[in-house]
């Protein structure tokens, strides 16, 4: 949904986008990149007028110099098919197993250390679908990793992971999903990885811009925590909030964070053992994921199924 613009550029538009950032608070991400549709958004969402559903209602927050530049950019037919954060439903995406397909390469990682360290095959199939956690320490307790090496190990993964982000594909249909949804809801991820990797694989699949926050294993916390700062960052209702995962851990977050916990069955987990959990709602491709929140909104509630 939200573009976003580069902190330099030909000195006009560089002036004109400091004019603008004068009126409007703003954030810069890691990457050094200004995200636009977000100061767009919040300065929205703080006006007096509170919604804005024409141009002009967003050019009086601006002073004249910026207009050059929000012209150049085209911003305007974004904003005018987007729905009003006030409006929004909040999204909640695992990341590992839901928007990318890990499993084999940390698999191969794993392995790989396992037996350089003669700490046997690694991970299986059947030890990742009976993890009640996908965390890391889930994945040391999978892959019989002892005390002894779980530093080493995880300074490997993380290493590895770093080294090349694009080895980790993400899901077919995955960021046509998130630009789509991007439209009417709030999109944040909820994850046991480290943000900075996240942000790395998003940034280079330029999705970065569309997720509000990133909560990853850096910070304190767990799962259910993170539910609940997300839903306090966003003033978010419980029951128009989902967390989308791939395992039993995943669901269980979201139950005990009181929002609806939605099964993505191509994942790590098997579909069997994620209905164990009864989650509000399954989908075993993000393409019904997609179409399901796409047709719903902004009424959505969760209604239990299995949408195919």
């Amino acid at each position: 949904m939200w573009r976003t613009c580069p902190a330099s550029g030909n000195e006009q538009l560089a002036l004109d986008r400091r004019l603008f950032v004068q009126r409007v608070p703003f954030s810069v991400n890691q990457a050094g990149w200004i995200d636009r549709g977000h100061l767009l958004q919040r300065s929205i969402q703080k006006s007096v007028t509170g919604l804005c559903t024409d141009r002009l209602a967003v050019m009086r927050q601006c002073p004249p110099g910026c207009l050059n530049w929000l012209a150049n950019e085209r911003w305007g037919d974004t904003l005018l098919n987007s729905t009003s954060p006030r409006n929004r439903g909040l999204l909640l995406f695992d990341y590992d197993g839901v928007l990318a397909d890990s499993l084999n390469i940390l698999s191969e990682y794993t392995t790989a250390f396992c037996r350089e360290h003669g700490l046997g095959e690694g991970l299986n199939k059947t030890d990742v679908d009976a993890m009640e956690s996908a965390t890391l320490s889930g994945l040391i307790e999978a892959a019989g990793i002892s005390q002894a090496y779980v530093r080493d190990y995880a300074r490997h993964l993380f290493q590895a992971l770093n080294r090349d982000p694009l080895k980790v594909p993400l899901f077919k249909g995955i960021p046509e999903m998130l630009r789509g949804l991007a439209r009417h809801y709030t999109l944040c991820v909820v994850t046991a990885n480290h943000s900075a990797i996240v942000r790395q694989r998003l940034d280079a699949a330029q999705l970065t811009s569309l997720m509000d926050c990133i909560y990853g294993n850096e910070q304190p916390g767990g799962k259910v925590e993170h539910i609940v700062n997300a839903l306090e960052a966003n003033r978010a209702q419980r029951t128009s909030t989902w967390m989308i995962g791939d395992t039993v851990g995943d669901i269980e977050a979201a139950q005990n964070a009181g929002v609806n916990a939605v099964a993505a069955t191509w994942g790590w987990q098997s579909s069997t053992r994620l209905k164990s959990k009864a989650p509000d709602l399954m989908f075993e491709k993000p393409q019904a994921l997609h179409d399901y929140f796409k047709n719903t909104w902004p009424q959505a509630t969760a209604k239990t199924g299995i949408p195919r």
